[in-house]
Parts: structure tokens; C-alpha cells; sequence
């Protein structure tokens, strides 16, 4: 294999290929029919000099494969060059042992043809005024038998202006090739008694399982879902005292006696193309993992897992409290049991779904049933529980549904807790001069009454920092905003109660023990619903109209068993004996005064015992009576680093993923491929945290917040304004010269990763990370763009891909024809459904696509498309 001796950033300034897009993608699994053909199209973004020296693609694989023409169907070596060597194949190139067994180092070369790229250029968004020249090949490739291919492009020997290069460019990097399935028809066994071996391996444990089927139905034919798609779903359930006769089987880790070698039911995966894990890598926070064949391990909990089979068909996995799952290997997961039971489950439950791949299969209709069963079974643990306890006096004051949908500012990152009556009210000023509606404005961390030892002392106010206590509210509603909230965590402070404070005097405390074996004082569970009923009173009183509860997973962590010894200290849990006693009862006396009077955001909240328990369970009850007033938030990622520099794209990406676990477990209605979709209903808004306007990310954090479907808030620094920026996110007026305000442009429901995304890890692969969305009326569909290879070292780079109105779920209209507005570029064009659009962009970079369908003017042989404003990101 030849070598390019130039230094890396020489590379990259004259490689041949600046972007590239190869459909289907590199990295992703293609499933074909033994007697159809199937298309190859690679588009290159060249630099003008060195398109004049191009000579080719080619697709390399090791699959058996010709082309289906008259000349070569007769003879496949017409259109097959020889065998190459293995010793010449470069690092895009990883032979591994097809399903066949054969050589793999017999991969072959085949050519694609140089097609018309006309119509692609003029499709095209951001390529014009970087100068590239864009050359696109096709062909139709005919496939006998499984295996892998990736893609090259040849350039013509030779040096160009003193610089010497290679004469190829591999496309993708290593271990990015392309899967081939050749699919065989056969007969759907998901009706099977057992239709779940077909997609798990289980260990001598797994086999005394109990399987509780749910459902084996038709799913309704649709542009994803062929006719004869079919789902089935069920539970696995193991006894809680399971025992182990035989020492072959894989060992678990004993969570009640780490040192024990008693081991937990333990299984693997079959037949798994590609995977994406949903893991928690805190113990408050989610983030994805993607992989092909094999996982990768990590020390975190497993939420979920959803993987594709070779079949094309695709299976999901959920671990139900009190059962999570662990990696014990590449190959190997075990089910383990957590102590704290919150939602009264006496048996292991693995939930299982699964569609069939043979008829065609849609991995959102089978998430959003998944999601629709795991409600179902938790709230059927919670029929037999005592009603809660009973509330005390109604707290004054309710706010509207609708406050989600003006325009936010959160104090935290302009100030952290250095946070004072004074900076709030110029930093607000500062946004009326420059004509900027903030209409929600959340007081965080550092407006309490607390110590040097982060204890909480009483529930007043900083008065060094607030002179006039709670007249702030009063204060901040007189410059124009309607709703002000204020920031606490579940235990009142970061490290509890100061134990000569007036909270110590007032109300029963208990002592508890944290990890790292200090004391900590807390409000005692008898009392805690007193205190916080206290609490939310004396906030309401004065105006407050919301709440953010910071640290949520306090008293759901088992980390004694699990120690991430990065993570201890200050925002270390407690011991499990101390919270046991504790959580239900702060669980339900958030519920039934905070939540149960306005709005709350969850944060730090992403665990099983939150969402099963407290949002399942308590918050979307039967019992509740604030289910369908308001909407209330949960925080999907980490927070908003602003002087982190490659954590901004990381952000974008978990939170697009975190979405699909998130908001569909808290209500599976959410995306349009599940048979009950209806937003309005949504109780959880997805929030993917603030950001600052004026910042080297701001456009690509503001379309994120847009296309998200959560609130837009930023935390703007004094003097650290983009007005015009601000201003597009916003429609209306200061309430000083508008009696109607302002609304925020945010789309109504969640946006999701398109499913040709959905499996990419985006801050690696060269794949756009794409979230759809609808407007409300659901027949204009806006697209979000982001490159997210930003930080990655050799992966860093542009990305040349495609885009489709097809990407979108829920539109009413799928037919004609669609005007496109990309609004960074303020370019449009006109296109088909399903036609394809080459996308260029660059590291960090994000654009919001908005498709509108073409309608016919009656007397005029013209066709009208409407965007709203122009100079509005979403209107």
C-alpha cells in the first residue's frame, strides 16, 4: 500500500477529496434481494485543480457482486478487475471473515461511471461559494452473496504545483465499510412460541426464564413498513433469588455482595449488523454508543439497547426496575438487581420487542409500541400502592400551559452563584434596550439562603445578595416578563440542611451517611412533605411561577456497588440504607407541591427510577391532578460548557439521541410512526439546556433549539448579546409596545434523528447528524442539519451528504412538488418528495432546512410555497 509522506494538515489542504457522500452509506448495512439490483452513488467535493485529474471510483468488496448488463451478465470478469492483494488494500479497507467463510482477501475492484452531475450541483447547499467542483458517479450493482464494500476514488499519477500525492482517496476511515445482505425470502416466525430466540442467546439462567408474551400483531403498511410487517413483544422474567447449579455459566457481578460469584442471568445478541446503546455514563445523565457486530464495553448501566439483525430485522431491549443490565464482555450482558425497588417489581424483567425484517420493518412503529407496553406494565406494578399522602392546603397560583413558548433567559452561566438582585435586573435591561422579549427568566444556583459548607440554612433569600428578598419577582415582572422560577435541588442544597439554621429548628431532620463517609443532614422523610409545602408556599406567595430541581438522582444511585471514583465528592449520593427510607417520600412531596402548582424542570434525572417511577408512575397518574395543566421538562444531556470547545457538537448529538429514549419512554405518542401520536397531549417537554447568543456555537445551538421542540432559553453574559441572532428566534414585540408578546419559534413536539442517521455515531463518522420535525399543522416539515466531527482529530472535517423531504415523518402532504429554504445560505430551490439534495458543511456547523409543498394558484401558471419570515429561523 502506497503512503502519503506529506505532514497531516498538508493533507488535508490537498487531498483530493475535501468531502464525500456514498449512498448506501459507508459504515451502515444494505439489504438486497438476490435477483434485484441495487444503485451505488458516491459524490465528491473536489478542489477545481484536481478534478481535472480524476479518473474514477471504484467499489471495493469482497462480496460477490457484478454488474447487470447485457455485456457483463454473461461474463462477470467483463466488468471485474483481478483480485487485489491484501498487503495493497488501505486502512478503509478491513477484511474480516464474511458469513461464508471464504478468502477475504479476494476483494475486487469495480468501476463506477462518471453520470451528469448538473441537476446535483443545482441542488446543492454550500457548495457554490466554496468553489468545489462536484463530481458524482453511479451505478447498478448486482450482489450473490453477503459481504462488505467501500469506495476509492483514483486520481491520475503525478505531482500538481510541486505537491507530490497519492493516487487514490479512500472514502470513510478504517472499519467503515459498508455491510451487504443478501436477504432470502422466508416465512416471519415472530409467531413462534419463543420468537425471541431468534435475537437473544441465553445463558443457563436466561433459560429458566418465564416469557410473558404482550402482542404479535400486523403493523399498518407504510413508506417504512411494508404490508405483512409484523411486531411481537413480551417480557422475560427471572426470579429475584435465582441459584445457579452449574459454574459454566458466564458470572454476573452480585450487587448485594459485590465480592460473591453468584451469578446473574447473562445473554447475547444474535445476529446484530449494527447497534446503538443508550448507557448512562453518569449516574444523572444518558449518552449513546454505536457500534456494528460487536459492543464495546464500558463500566455504565444499560438502558437500552436497539440493534438491526443481518434479516433486516430489528429488536429492542429494556431493563425494567429493579433489573438493570451490564456489559461483562463484547458479546455478553448480564442482568443485575438493584436494591432500591422503586416501582415493587419482584423479578428480573427484560422487555423485548421485535420486528420482522422479511416484509419490511420501521424501527420507530417498534420503539414506539416498545414504549407504549413498558408504560403499560409499569403503571399496572403501581395499581396495587396506597394512594399518596394526602395534601395539605392548596398553593396559591397556576401558570398557563403555553409558558414554554416564549423566549427564556437562565441566570447560570452568566453569573453561576455569584448571582445578585443587581445583575439581574441590568443584565434584563440590557435585553430590553436591544429589543429582546425575555418573557421566562429562571433564577439558578445562588439565590438561596445557604453556608460556606453548601448547607441550606432557611427558605428566604440571600439578602446580601437580595436586599429586597423576594420583591425581585416583583422587580422583574414589571420590565415585561410573565413567568420567574428559581432553582433548588431535591434536598433542598447541595449538601443538605445546616444543622444551626432555621430549617434545623423548624422541621425534623434525619442524618445520613454519603459515600465518601461523611454526614449529611437532610429533612426527615415524616416531614418532608411539610417542608416542601412550606417551600413552594413562600414562593408562590412572592410570585414565583415555576421551579428547576437540580440533582434529582440523590437518592436513587447505587455507587457503593459500582464506584466511578471521578465522580465522587460533591455531588456524591448516599448510602443506600439512608436513601431507601427517603426516596419515595421526597419523590411524592415534589409531585404534590412543586409539580403539582406550575411547571418543574427535572435535571440531572435521566435514571430508571426517575422516569419509571416518579414520570410514569406518579406524574402522568390518574392520581395526579395536574396531568394535562401544564407541561413540565426534563433535561437530556449534560449542561451548556460554554468554554469547552469540543463539547458543543457532543451536545447537539447526545441530546438528538437522548430524545429518542427520553421521550418516548415518558410518552410514546410523541413521534408520528406510533399509532396513538398526538403531541398536544405530551406531558414531557424535552429540554436540551441554555446557551449563549454571542459565541462561536450560537447559530449551531439556536438550530438545535429550534428543531428540538423544547424550550429556547439562553444565559447571556452583560454585554454579550447577538441581537439579531436572539431576534430570530423570536416572533413579536416587547410587551412594552405589544399587548399580544412575543412567542418563541420552536417546534411544537420533539425532533428525532432520521432513520438513515440513526445508527452513525455523528461526532466520527462523515454522516450529517439530521433531527426532523413538523410545524403544528403538520405539512410543513424542518429539517436540522449538523456537522458534529468537531474535536475528533483524524475525523474532524466536512461532510458532503444528502438530504430528502422523505427524511421527515407526519406530513400531510407526500405528493408533488416541495420548495426548499435553507435558511443560513437564505437559499431556495424546488424539488420532489423523495428527491435528494447534496448538502456541504462544515466541522460545527448547522442549518435549518424548512420544506414547504408547492401549491397551484388558480388563474396563475405559477406555484406558491410558503416559508413565513425570511429572516426567522422557524416561522
Amino acid at each position: 500500500m502506497q503512503h502519503n509522506p506529506l505532514s497531516t494538515e498538508t493533507q488535508k489542504m490537498f487531498s483530493p477529496v475535501v468531502a464525500s457522500s456514498v449512498s448506501p452509506a459507508l459504515g451502515s448495512a444494505i439489504h438486497v434481494h438476490k435477483d434485484h439490483a441495487f444503485k451505488v452513488e458516491v459524490s465528491v467535493a473536489v478542489q477545481p485543480w484536481l478534478a481535472l485529474i480524476v479518473e474514477r471510483a471504484e467499489v471495493w468488496t469482497n462480496a460477490a457482486i457484478k454488474v447487470p448488463s447485457e455485456e457483463s451478465t454473461s461474463d462477470a470478469k467483463n466488468t471485474i478487475n483481478d483480485p487485489v492483494d491484501e498487503k495493497d488494500l488501505n486502512v478503509g479497507v478491513k477484511p474480516v471473515e464474511n458469513s461464508f467463510g471464504e478468502n477475504t482477501s479476494d476483494w475486487i475492484a469495480i468501476p463506477l461511471p462518471l453520470v451528469s452531475n448538473d441537476k446535483k450541483n443545482l441542488l446543492a447547499s454550500g457548495i457554490a461559494d466554496k468553489q468545489f467542483v462536484v463530481l458524482s458517479f453511479s451505478g447498478d450493482l448486482l450482489a450473490l452473496k453477503n459481504g462488505e464494500f467501500t469506495v476509492r476514488l483514483v486520481v491520475a499519477n503525478g505531482a500538481a504545483g510541486g505537491i507530490s500525492f497519492s493516487n487514490y482517496h479512500w472514502l470513510g476511515t478504517y472499519g467503515q465499510n459498508a455491510t451487504i445482505i443478501v436477504d432470502t425470502p422466508s416465512k416471519s416466525r415472530l409467531s413462534t412460541e419463543k420468537w425471541y430466540s431468534q435475537f437473544l442467546e441465553l445463558d443457563e439462567f436466561g433459560k429458566s426464564s418465564t416469557f410473558v408474551p404482550v402482542r404479535s400483531e400486523k403493523i399498518p403498511p407504510s413508506e417504512h413498513a411494508k404490508e405483512g410487517a409484523e411486531i411481537a413483544t413480551g417480557f422475560l422474567k427471572w426470579p429475584k433469588n435465582l441459584q445457579s447449579s452449574s459454574a459454566c455459566c458466564f458470572p454476573g457481578l452480585n450487587l448485594l455482595n459485590p465480592s460473591s460469584e453468584l451469578p446473574y442471568p447473562t445473554f447475547s445478541l444474535l445476529s446484530v449488523s449494527r447497534h446503538i446503546v443508550i448507557e448512562r455514563s453518569q449516574t444523572w445523565w444518558v449518552e449513546p454508543r454505536t457500534g456494528k457486530d460487536k459492543m464495546l464495553k464500558t463500566p455504565y448501566d444499560i438502558e437500552m439497547i436497539l440493534w438491526e439483525q443481518d434479516n433486516g430485522s430489528y429488536a429492542v431491549i429494556i431493563a425494567l426496575p429493579p433489573t438493570a443490565m451490564r456489559y461483562n464482555d463484547e458479546s455478553h450482558i448480564s442482568l443485575k438487581w438493584d436494591p432500591k425497588n422503586v416501582v415493587q417489581n419482584d423479578e428480573y424483567t427484560l422487555y423485548i420487542a421485535a420486528s420482522s425484517g422479511e416484509a419490511g420493518s420501521d424501527v420507530y412503529s417498534l420503539l414506539s409500541i416498545a414504549m407504549i407496553d413498558v408504560q403499560q406494565f409499569v403503571r399496572s406494578l403501581q395499581q396495587t400502592k396506597p394512594e399518596p399522602v394526602v395534601l395539605l392546603p392548596d398553593i396559591p397560583g397556576a401558570v398557563p400551559n403555553q409558558m414554554w413558548d416564549h423566549f427564556g433567559w437562565c441566570t447560570w452561566d452568566a453569573f453561576y452563584q455569584t448571582v445578585t438582585e443587581e445583575k439581574i435586573m441590568t443584565e434584563l435591561q440590557e435585553f430590553i434596550d436591544d429589543k429582546v422579549p425575555v418573557e421566562f427568566l429562571l433564577i439558578d444556583d445562588g439565590w438561596q439562603d445557604y453556608n460556606e459548607k453548601n448547607q441550606l440554612v432557611s427558605i428566604k433569600m440571600n439578602t446580601t445578595k437580595f436586599p429586597n428578598s423576594f420583591e425581585v419577582v416583583k422587580s422583574i415582572k414589571k420590565k415585561g416578563v410573565k413567568y420567574v422560577g428559581v432553582w433548588h435541588t431535591l434536598i433542598g442544597y447541595w449538601n443538605g440542611i445546616a444543622p444551626d439554621g432555621q430549617i434545623a429548628k423548624d422541621y425534623k431532620l434525619t442524618e445520613v451517611t454519603k459515600r465518601d463517609g461523611n454526614k449529611m443532614l437532610l429533612v426527615d422523610s415524616s416531614d418532608i412533605n411539610r417542608f416542601y409545602h412550606d417551600f413552594e408556599t413562600t414562593l408562590r406567595s412572592h410570585g414565583v411561577d415555576f421551579v428547576k430541581v437540580d440533582h434529582q438522582v440523590l437518592l436513587t444511585c447505587f455507587r457503593k456497588y459500582f464506584a466511578q471514583p471521578d465522580l465522587q465528592g460533591f455531588f456524591d449520593d448516599i448510602i443506600p440504607e439512608d436513601s431507601d427510607r427517603l426516596w419515595e417520600s421526597y419523590q411524592n412531596a415534589l409531585i404534590q407541591n412543586a409539580a403539582l402548582h406550575g411547571p418543574t424542570i427535572w435535571c440531572m434525572a435521566e435514571s430508571p427510577n426517575v422516569f419509571f417511577s416518579t414520570m410514569i408512575d406518579k406524574l402522568q397518574s390518574k392520581r395526579n391532578t395536574s396531568a394535562g395543566k401544564w407541561q413540565h421538562a426534563l433535561r437530556t444531556s449534560d449542561d451548556f460548557y460554554p468554554n469547552r470547545i469540543y463539547s458543543h457538537t457532543w451536545h447537539i448529538y447526545v441530546n438528538a439521541v437522548a430524545t429518542i429514549f427520553s421521550a418516548l419512554i415518558l410518552g410514546p405518542h410523541q413521534h408520528p410512526s406510533s399509532p396513538i401520536y398526538s403531541p398536544a397531549k405530551s406531558p414531557i417537554l424535552i429540554d436540551w439546556d441554555m446557551f449563549h447568543s454571542f459565541h462561536q456555537f450560537a447559530p449551531l445551538h439556536a438550530a438545535a433549539r429550534v428543531v428540538s421542540g423544547g424550550s429556547i432559553y439562553v444565559s447571556d453574559k452583560p454585554n454579550q448579546h447577538d441581537p439579531v441572532l436572539l431576534k430570530s428566534l423570536i416572533v413579536g414585540a416587547l410587551p412594552s409596545e405589544s399587548a399580544g408578546g412575543a412567542r418563541s419559534l420552536r417546534c411544537q413536539s420533539p425532533g428525532f434523528p432520521t432513520r438513515d442517521c440513526l445508527f452513525s455515531n455523528h461526532t466520527k463518522d462523515a454522516r450529517l447528524l439530521k433531527v426532523a420535525n413538523r410545524t403544528a399543522e403538520n405539512n410543513v416539515a424542518v429539517l436540522g442539519l449538523f456537522n458534529c466531527r468537531l474535536g475528533q482529530g483524524v475525523t474532524d472535517g466536512p461532510i458532503l451528504d444528502t438530504i430528502s423531504v422523505a427524511d421527515v415523518d407526519g406530513l400531510v402532504t407526500k405528493k408533488g412538488e416541495f420548495a426548499a429554504f435553507f435558511f443560513n445560505r437564505n437559499e431556495t430551490m424546488r424539488l420532489g418528495y423523495n428527491d435528494r439534495v447534496l448538502v456541504y458543511m462544515e466541522p460545527g456547523k448547522a442549518e435549518i432546512v424548512t420544506f414547504s409543498p408547492l401549491a397551484e394558484v388558480e388563474g396563475v401558471p405559477i406555484k406558491v410555497g410558503s416559508f413565513g419570515l425570511a429572516e426567522k429561523i422557524n416561522a
